[in-house]
């Protein structure tokens, strides 16, 4: 389901500003603002309106646009995205 929720993940003492794309019950496909991307397999943890999530990074897709950004397709390992 297409949902635009932005929210912030820590990651590698950074704060990365993403906004969710797609929302399924296996996964999220995310925007990520900025310049920093997650590596593909690496596992993180995120809250999403007071949800914490655990999810790995299964692909990252750079955009060549003007603003720096990238598409990224997460995989849930625990909690759930669903009632977003």
């Amino acid at each position: 389901m297409k949902k635009e929720i932005p929210f912030v993940i820590a990651y590698n003492g950074q704060h990365i500003e993403a906004c969710s794309l797609d929302v399924s019950d296996n996964g999220i496909c995310l925007k990520i603002f900025g310049s920093p991307s997650l590596p593909v397999g690496e596992t993180i943890d995120f809250n999403v309106n007071d949800i914490s999530v655990k999810a790995q990074v299964m692909w990252v897709t750079n955009n060549n646009s003007k603003i720096s950004s990238a598409i990224t397709g997460l995989q849930i390992v625990d909690g759930t995205v669903s009632t977003l």
